[in-house]
């Protein structure tokens, strides 16, 4: 727009002057001066449209120099300044970047023609000023002229294309880029899925690996591969007693702390699962007493009844998470084999119990001796129990004589104390009864440093006896505290209770009680002094509707052995039907003692559960009892002091 204003304003100043002026051929350069307007206005028209460039602008500033030079030769001056028609070709190289050099000739030709048509003729001035001309337009620095790509155009087009995607895709992804993310997230949830199923995969093939070892060897092994499975510094393997009370430790590994590692946890199982969760945590720490040390419990549930329990120790919270959460994986696995391995080991222990029983109940004149007797029935034991040692001491000259053993040796009466006095002879003389410390260390009747030193936690002491008179006792012991359960301690019973029977019958050569037929019943109670006491359970046939009759018999096979185990010396039972038995207390006359004898065997009942079924909820067994004094006539008529049919159905 500038120079469209110079060049015009240049126009209408030389026709102003030349109008004023009078000079000669002023109509001539009034037209020249429009015509330059005009180029002026072409000149402003081709650079708006982006024309004024290679040709376009060479033959524009062609034009331009020879309207200069034809107004200079019409003025009169083109000797003088013919020169100054370069000033537009150098102006339009300028502007446009084109190179002049093919004007030179032509430029330097004009001023000639100039000078010869409209001048004085040509002269060695003029020609001069020509060559001059023509020597500067070829000396004219030339722009420099970029080489151009065919492609360029095309090429910026993509590469901003391509900015402009980028930038589209950083801040709004497409498709592709989200679908992209969501396989690779599916990828990986599958690979951690797939970590986890072979590391589950892992530990049950190390667990099943153990099948078939002792009892002891297992729970031991498992707790040793489980902690360099997972990575931890010490775990701890519990199961829940039958009681529902306490966790009893089965394994621990070495560095376990020693107190958590062999007492038991007595925490009430039948608590709701949070509560329960911290009561096991809490008493894991209060036996650990490292406060440092973090503890996690997994709890192993089956059935959503609690098995067992695993107790993992470590400074480590991180390390702890990922063990938990491992053994979260196989939780149910794990409970199904602790409880498919205690169903195991209590149907073999009850197996080679009644084989014990069997071989002390057949016992002939090879095995007159009581020691034969006491091997006997250890040997047939050894592996089904859970204890760490037995032994049978018999009494002679008012001194312990060990008669048989199997396992450690551990003995620990002779650091009890009692109110008449110390060891064999202070148990003696408050009647002998059955001892089953639970927790020998902290027993006030235990010396707490012996039984650390003797490696004693838990111990069961049961007498022995040869025609009602104590002498001798079975210990079962073992090296962790709570860790004789009932069911090892009803064994334990049994096998006392039939070795004693074994050896009076072989002393006195008759039948000593026990298990008898009726009619060896009836034989064996007639003309003998003492107490009758019958047990029944309650509305039998409405309990075989409700939970079924296999229920119902298994229910009172386990109370029947409940009655075996806690007879006394020299009584007998009959089993009068399934759920019915008449016991027989020989020497027991007074009817109180009685009383609370079969009270107390009753009430055992309470803890044989008849399992939950679709018509009734899961309830114990019901059982009431009768006692009745027993006595004989001078006509051998057997009296009872109340009203007990069964002494009269037996005797007839």
């Amino acid at each position: 727009m500038v120079e469209l204003l110079v060049r015009l304003g240049l126009s209408f100043v030389v026709a102003g002057g030349l109008w004023f002026a009078r000079v000669q051929n002023a109509t001539t350069l009034l037209k020249l001066t429009a015509v330059f307007g005009a180029l002026a206005v072409m000149h402003a028209i081709t650079e708006h449209r982006g024309l004024r460039k290679g040709l376009v602008a060479l033959i524009l500033g062609g034009l331009d120099a020879g309207l200069l030079l034809a107004g200079i030769a019409l003025s009169g001056v083109v000797d003088s300044f013919g020169f100054a028609c370069i000033l537009p070709i150098v102006w339009i190289s300028y502007r446009t970047r084109v190179s002049v050099q093919i004007l030179a000739p032509i430029t330097g030709a004009a001023i000639l023609a100039a000078q010869l048509t409209l001048g004085p003729g040509i002269t060695a001035y003029a020609g001069a000023q020509s060559a001059l001309v023509v020597l500067l337009l070829l000396v004219l620095p030339q722009p420099t002229v970029e080489k151009v790509n065919p492609h360029a155009a095309w090429i910026e087009m993509v590469r901003q294309e391509r900015e402009t995607m980028w930038v589209d895709e950083v801040a709004s992804p497409g498709e592709d880029i989200l679908a992209l993310r969501e396989n690779y997230r599916q990828l990986r949830d599958q690979y951690r899925d797939l970590e986890r199923r072979s590391g589950k995969d892992r530990t049950i093939a190390t667990v099943a690996e153990l099948v078939g070892l002792p009892e002891s060897a297992m729970y031991t092994k498992m707790a040793q591969r489980l902690r360099e499975s997972l990575g931890v510094d010490d775990l701890a393997i519990f199961s829940a007693s039958m009681d529902r009370n306490q966790m009893v430790v089965r394994a621990a590994t070495p560095e376990f702390p020693r107190e958590a590692g062999q007492q038991p946890l007595r925490v009430n199982l039948e608590q709701p699962d949070i509560k329960l969760r911290d009561a096991l945590t809490q008493a894991v720490r209060g036996h650990a007493g490292d406060e440092t040390r973090k503890v996690r419990n997994v709890l192993l549930l089956g059935d959503s009844r609690l098995v067992g329990m695993i107790s993992l120790v470590d400074n480590s919270t991180e390390k702890l998470d990922e063990a938990s959460s491992k053994l979260e994986d196989v939780s149910s696995f794990l409970a199904a084999w602790i409880r498919s391995t205690n169903t195991s080991f209590d149907s073999r222990q009850r197996a080679q119990t009644f084989e014990a029983l069997y071989d002390l109940a057949i016992v002939g004149e090879s095995a007159a001796r009581p020691d034969k007797l006491a091997n006997r029935a250890l040997s047939t034991l050894q592996g089904a129990q859970r204890i760490d040692g037995a032994s049978i001491y018999f009494i002679e000259d008012g001194e312990e004589v060990l008669a048989a053993n199997e396992g450690a040796r551990l003995y620990l009466l002779e650091a009890m104390s009692f109110a008449q006095g110390p060891g064999l002879q202070g148990w003696l003389a408050i009647g002998a009864p059955e001892l089953w410390l639970e927790d020998a260390r902290g027993d006030q009747r235990c010396d707490p440093e012996e039984a650390s030193r003797r490696r004693i936690g838990s111990t069961l002491i049961t007498p022995i006896y040869r025609s009602g008179q104590v002498i001798g006792f079975l210990t079962g012991s073992t090296h962790r505290m709570g860790g004789i359960d009932e069911a090892t301690a009803e064994s334990l019973r049994l096998v006392a209770g039939e070795l004693s029977r074994a050896i009076t019958r072989l002393d006195e050569g008759k039948v000593t009680g026990g298990l008898l037929p009726q009619s060896e019943f009836a034989s064996f109670i007639r003309n003998r002094v003492g107490s009758i006491a019958v047990f029944d359970v309650i509305r039998k046939a409405l309990l075989i509707e409700a939970h079924g009759m296999e229920n119902v018999q298994v229910a009172c096979k386990s109370f029947e052995r409940r009655i075996r185990t806690r007879l006394p010396a020299g009584a007998a039972y009959c089993k009068r039907g399934e759920g019915h038995y008449v016991v027989f207390l020989a020497g027991v006359i007074d009817v109180s003692e009685a009383s609370q004898w079969a009270s107390d065997v009753a009430s055992t009942a309470n803890l044989i559960a008849l399992p939950a079924t679709d018509r009734a909820p899961k309830k114990p067994l019901p059982v009431r009892s009768k006692v009745a004094n027993l006595a004989w006539s001078s006509s051998n008529e057997a009296t009872a002091t109340s009203d007990v049919p069964e002494v009269d159905e037996l005797v007839a």
